[in-house]
């Protein structure tokens, strides 16, 4: 399965996160640590939702969806957070990429 992934450079490292899979994120010190480590949180993700017997979203956006989602005006909520916590906005160097995962998707336990 191919996700698409944003990786942004954050005044620590870098941070990652998957539009398709709600929930999953990563972050690291370096672009490569925070590109591993998101391919390993995926995998993970997906084999506890699999553990619980959620369904498994597939990979819905290419890169141009995923550049649309991360793009999105922040709603007010986020605006308000943002404000009160003198965080700036979302990183002016951000990645986009497919990243081919495999997972071994088997029935829950007990099904």
């Amino acid at each position: 399965m191919k996700y698409a992934v944003v990786i942004s450079k954050t005044a620590t490292g870098y941070s990652a996160y998957v539009p398709d899979v709600l929930g999953c994120v990563a972050a690291g010190d370096t672009f490569i640590e925070t590109e591993t480590l998101i391919r390993e949180g995926i995998a993970l993700h997906i084999e506890a939702m699999v553990e619980h017997g959620e369904t498994i979203p597939k990979p819905r956006m290419s890169i141009d969806d995923a550049i649309a989602y991360h793009s999105q005006e922040p709603s007010a909520e986020v605006k308000q957070l943002l404000a009160e916590h003198g965080d700036s906005p979302p990183s002016l160097e951000v990645t986009f990429e497919l990243v081919d995962v495999n997972v071994s998707v088997s029935a829950p336990a007990g099904a």
